[in-house]
């Protein structure tokens, strides 16, 4: 539409009601574009997870962490853990975050889901509906919380 037209011809009413077929086409393309986006975003991001379905998705992660760590624990005794060397803490640490990858890290980054969340249908999500990448997942949500654990620990060191 490069062509321009002449509206000297046109009637004070043939202007405005030219105008008024602008504004109603522009408004019907906006609707358009609006309803398609939230079609895109109900399609795409399924409903919020309860509290009780996250909650149960934790549990679930926290059982395969603790089915993890108990055997270590066992093995070095509760003894080493009261006071224990800034050696340890690091080994502990890493093999924490080591086992966590090896547990989680194909489905968060497959999926956006930890085993947890997949045994319970749950993903996290961006807030615009589409799958977290692996390394929001990790970095921003899994790693902060598992060196603010250790905060307690370290205290000591200091």
């Amino acid at each position: 539409m490069d062509a321009k037209i002449d509206f000297s011809s046109y009637s004070l009413n043939n202007q405005q009601t030219a105008v008024e077929s602008l504004v109603r086409d522009k408004n019907s393309q906006q609707k358009q574009q609006y309803s398609s986006v939230e079609h895109d975003i109900a399609n795409n991001a399924g409903a919020l997870a309860s509290r009780w379905d996250r909650g149960f998705a934790s549990a679930i992660d926290a059982i395969i962490g603790m089915a993890l760590v108990i055997p270590v624990i066992n093995y070095i005794g509760m003894e080493s853990l009261e006071e224990p060397p800034l050696i340890l803490v690091v080994s502990l640490l890493l093999y924490g975050v080591s086992t966590t990858l090896l547990i989680h890290g194909y489905f968060m980054h497959q999926y956006g889901q930890t085993l947890g969340k997949r045994y319970m249908s749950i993903r996290i999500e961006n807030l615009d509906g589409s799958q977290a990448s692996f390394a929001t997942i990790f970095f921003k949500r899994m790693l902060p919380i598992q060196l603010a654990l250790q905060l307690p620990v370290a205290v000591q060191y200091i």
